[in-house]
């Protein structure tokens, strides 16, 4: 019977100490303060913010994945509106976002736990860095969201941005001038 309780014991002693798996956030629970706390689980999507709607923001993922070999789309972009946003987190910045659930939708849609901005690269003698040049090309525009950013270089010679948007399709070059 000792045995028994032990083994009972044991057993509701490690599935307390366990962390959920959903969507690339095992690991994540609360700390003392309250803040969500990630034990090196890797973020549920990285990429670049695309849209910003009051308290949320639309990052979609600039790998696409292709789905051709079962009948779907051969370049397709994960995105996801997720509620929460920070107040310093703009359009044109890529970051990594941890969740849990995703409401089965295109775009889907999400509560971020945690969000990190990436360092937006800024080529030596430009104006504008990457995330800049993002954000201006795609100000203005009529997308109809989401929209994939494929690419993004500088030309120095030119002193010209070239931004690569994948919308409904068809891929877009937007030049962007490299002046503040």
């Amino acid at each position: 019977m000792s045995v028994l309780v032990w083994l009972l014991a044991a057993a509701m002693a490690i599935s307390g100490c366990g962390g959920g798996v959903m969507n690339g956030t095992a690991g994540i629970g609360s700390g003392g303060d309250g803040t969500a706390v990630h034990n090196a689980a890797p973020p549920g999507i990285e990429g670049y913010v695309t849209a910003i709607d009051g308290g949320r923001m639309l990052v979609v993922d600039p790998v696409p994945k292709d789905f051709s070999s079962t009948g779907g789309v051969s370049e397709f972009y994960e995105a996801i509106w997720f509620s929460g946003k920070p107040d310093h987190v703009e359009v044109g910045q890529k970051v990594q976002v941890w969740f849990d659930i995703v409401a089965e939708s295109y775009p889907g849609q999400s509560a971020a736990l945690k969000v990190r901005v990436m360092t937006s690269p800024k080529p030596q003698n430009a104006d504008l860095s990457e995330a800049e040049a993002i954000r201006e090309a795609l100000s203005g525009q009529s997308f109809e969201w989401p929209v994939g950013i494929r690419d993004v270089s500088y030309d120095p010679d030119r002193d010209v941005w070239t931004v690569q948007v994948r919308h409904e399709g068809e891929t877009i070059t937007i030049e962007v001038e490299d002046r503040k």
